[in-house]
């Protein structure tokens, strides 16, 4: 009977599942921005069975953030998975977005940080590219 009772003890299974919570990042690809295809944000980090991501989208002209949030500026939000894509139309347009997500977990919004993503030229090869503007 013990040996019974130590074999089902051992086989066990631990669990792998990882909680779910906020994003823990934001990223942009560090490829070469194309127009056609806009710009796709994608969170990670945020654990296991969300039910949703709520995006908040700020695409500022100021890039240098001299100016903080402007008439002129631009707020989205948006429900969609953990990764969305902002369209050229607004990219183009202006230069820096603060992005944040929230991670619905069964009913509970779960917020990561704001992130700056800026565009930047080469002045060479002319390659257009989103980076964060603050890295961790």
């Amino acid at each position: 009977m013990a040996l019974g009772l130590l074999g089902s003890v051992s086989c066990q299974e631990r669990s792998t599942t990882t909680p779910c919570r906020f994003a823990d990042n934001i990223a942009v690809t560090g490829d070469c921005y194309d127009p056609s295809a806009g710009l796709t944000l994608t969170a990670t980090g945020y654990g296991d069975s969300p039910s949703g991501f709520e995006w908040v989208i700020y695409a500022l002209k100021d890039s240098a953030s001299i100016n903080g949030f402007t008439a002129r500026d631009l707020k989205i939000n948006i429900e969609a998975s953990d990764h969305m894509t902002v369209p050229d139309s607004i990219v183009n347009a202006n230069g820096r977005l603060i992005v944040k997500v929230a991670t619905n977990c069964q009913g509970t919004l779960k917020h990561s940080m704001y992130y700056a993503f800026v565009k930047r030229t080469d002045a060479v090869s002319q390659c257009t590219t989103w980076a964060q503007q603050y890295t961790k």
